[in-house]
């Protein structure tokens, strides 16, 4: 017998279940991918610690900046500060409702269409 005629005489009898196999190996494949693209707790934890932080030295940087120029000692500080804080606050919301929104897209793709 030639190779071409057991290649041929393996092949299976049914159609559709080349296509129920590939259908998992996909599935199984877009799982994995999804797993590797959500960040970890410590990723999402140090982007929020970060977007703080750098909201309230920006604030406090531009509040001493001013406090220079202008010569009104604590109060450029004390108000950037203050600001800085506000900004830093805004950030960590921007970014939490940025990591909900793409938590909220990943759920809905590994809902089945089909159903």
């Amino acid at each position: 017998m030639s190779r071409r005629e057991e290649t041929l005489h393996n092949a299976p009898n049914d159609p559709g279940d080349f296509e129920k196999r590939l259908q998992a190996k996909l599935d199984a494949r877009r799982k994995e991918e999804q797993a590797r693209s959500r960040p970890s707790g410590w990723a999402v934890g140090l982007r929020y610690g970060s977007e703080f932080f750098a909201g309230v030295v920006v604030g406090i940087g531009i509040g001493m900046a001013a406090d220079w120029f202008f010569a009104t000692e604590p109060w450029g500080m004390l108000i950037g500060g203050l600001l800085g804080f506000a900004a830093g606050t805004l950030n960590v919301v921007r970014a939490a409702q940025e990591v909900n929104a793409a938590g909220d897209d990943s759920a809905e793709s590994r809902q089945d269409p089909r159903t």
